[in-house]
């Protein structure tokens, strides 16, 4: 294919140019807000993580006194 040069009126050339800009814009905006929720999901692991170890803790202690008091 030849490349031929392209004419493009200066309204629309700039227009272009902010169209380009403000997508490239919304571009970043949601690669921020990906992070944000990235962030989000592991910090909820993490205090999933910690609960789950926490009912684990109850559970054992709760086996414990019965198996103490009812020697079961």
């Amino acid at each position: 294919m030849e490349k031929r040069p392209i004419f493009v009126k200066i309204e629309e050339y700039k227009d272009i140019r902010n169209i380009l800009d403000l997508v490239k814009g919304k571009i970043g905006e949601a690669r921020h807000l990906i992070e944000e929720i990235e962030k989000l999901r592991h910090q909820e692991a993490q205090e999933l993580d910690t609960w789950k170890g926490e009912v684990e803790d109850v559970q054992n202690r709760v086996d414990f006194i019965q198996r103490s008091m009812f020697g079961e």
